[in-house]
């Protein structure tokens, strides 16, 4: 019955959303057919022969249309009820990734995997993990389908809670910041598509049961997370429409993207103050790479109240030396650099200070018409001690040495000298293509993003294998 009730919401589901455009396998044909071969037989083999030829042939150039993700969402239900839960829950999570490779993605869609995943976990025995993601989504559920749907799922929630010592579960507030503090933690961590994964699982409908504001922080808090993950894959416009859109969240009114705003008057706790923080701190960054400059500067002027501690003056300071950057007054923004590593090393943060440091450097080859060798030996080793001061975050390690690997060639010819600060840099680049696992999305927009550094690094051993070898003296 069970498994009736939920395939019977996933169908419903499929009804519910229609194809936007014509595609060479129509995905909701395909649930039709699969559909009919279920009832036809009443063998879930059937069903998932269907799924899975579908999803073979349906790939353009290798890759699916996000518009596929639902039927990952039948797939993973009619391989659970055949006996193979492990399956189902793989299928599940491809389906969430497919559906969250967009910039947008379909909230709908996204909410009936995380019930398929529910369903496959609890099977599996993660009774725990199935409660806190079921109790989520059934908020979703009630303003889709009704309190019945609602009342439905959450009757499964109580039978698994008692499978796991009858503890009472956390509230849907609770579970939604305890999603996006780890969501926050992979993005430290330089996992974007776990940070996207896990803050999409947040997002919370009007009719949660929280309050207008409650609903309005936790929404911007996920759109914070994500607009960020978008700028580490260097996917800068996407990243400041999402966090246009979390502004707006926890502004009173829509914001003209020049003002200081005023935060929304139901919002106010002290967990506003950081978030309002990252998001316009976040802005700020993604503005400057689209030459959005009047909307970099207005983001800057909102957090600086918040600037409170040496590390906020400091990120700051950094910022605004980006924005700074595009005068093409280098000096000037050198001697912001200095001062922003003055404040870290006040502040007692060294990898700050280092980091600081690297690009008032960058800043001073960028001055010269033809860099000297000295400046240049002095911003590669700047680049090597900000690199190891960052190692806990890849992605950071990979930009520093990218960027230094670019100014040199570029600017300065300098192959010989840049050869050890070019090869940590690909393997920074390597060993972050590795960490995103099977992240597609996240993937292909590193790749994309670290574009021009490639072509430098292989034009720099072709010029370096040109150079006759060295005579060896006997």
């Amino acid at each position: 019955m069970r498994a009736l009730r939920s395939l019977c919401m996933t169908l419903a589901m499929s009804m519910w959303l229609q194809p936007a455009a014509a595609h060479h396998v129509d995905p909701y044909e395909v649930i039709d057919r699969a559909f009919s071969a279920y009832k036809e037989r009443e063998d879930y083999s059937e069903v998932r022969a269907v799924f899975s030829a579908a999803l073979r042939d349906a790939p353009h150039s290798g890759k699916l249309d996000p518009e596929f993700a639902l039927l990952y969402a039948l797939y993973s239900d009619s391989t659970r009820y055949d006996g193979n839960p492990s399956f189902a829950l793989l299928l599940a999570e491809e389906g969430l990734a497919l559906a969250n490779s967009v910039a947008e993605p379909d909230i709908e869609v996204r909410n009936t995997l995380i019930i398929s995943r529910a369903y496959a976990l609890a099977d599996l025995g993660r009774y725990e993990e199935a409660a806190k993601d079921a109790t989520l989504a059934s908020v979703w559920l009630e303003k889709r389908f009704g309190e019945q749907a609602r009342a439905d799922l959450e009757s499964e929630v109580k039978k698994w809670t008692t499978m796991i010592d009858g503890a009472d579960l956390p509230s849907v507030a609770e579970l939604a910041i305890e999603l996006l503090e780890k969501a926050d933690d992979a993005l430290v961590a330089g996992d974007t598509g776990t940070a996207i994964s896990l803050a999409s699982r947040a997002l919370l409908p009007d009719a949660s049961g929280l309050s207008n504001g409650a609903v309005r922080l936790v929404n911007a808090w996920v759109k914070s997370v994500v607009g960020a993950a978008y700028g580490v894959e260097g996917r800068h416009y996407p990243a400041a429409v999402t966090l246009l859109d979390a502004v707006n969240l926890l502004s009173a009114e829509p914001w003209n993207g020049r003002d200081i705003i005023t935060v929304h008057q139901d919002i106010g706790t002290e967990l506003s103050e950081r978030i309002v923080w990252d998001v316009f701190i976040r802005l700020a960054a993604s503005a400057v790479f689209i030459d959005e400059l009047e909307i970099a500067e207005a983001a800057l002027l909102n957090v600086e109240p918040y600037a409170t501690t040496p590390e906020a003056r400091y990120s700051l300071l950094v910022q605004r030396a980006s924005v700074l950057m595009q005068s093409k007054d280098y000096a000037a923004v050198e001697k912001v650099f200095h001062d922003s590593e003055e404040a870290a090393i006040a502040a007692g943060n060294e990898e700050n200070a280092l980091l600081a440091r690297f690009y008032a450097l960058t800043m001073k080859v960028r001055q010269q018409d033809e860099p000297d060798a000295a400046s240049v030996e002095a911003m590669l080793q700047a680049a090597m001690q900000a690199a190891e001061a960052a190692r806990n975050s890849i992605a950071q390690v990979e930009y520093i040495l990218t960027t230094a690997t670019r100014l040199a060639v570029n600017l300065a010819l300098a192959y010989d000298q840049t050869l050890t600060v070019s090869r940590a840099a690909y393997a920074a680049f390597l060993e972050r293509q590795a960490s995103m696992a099977t992240y597609e999305a996240g993937q292909e927009a590193a790749r994309r993003d670290r574009r021009r550094f490639l072509e430098t690094h292989v034009g720099l051993l072709y010029e370096i294998s040109k150079k006759p070898a060295p005579i060896d003296a006997q």
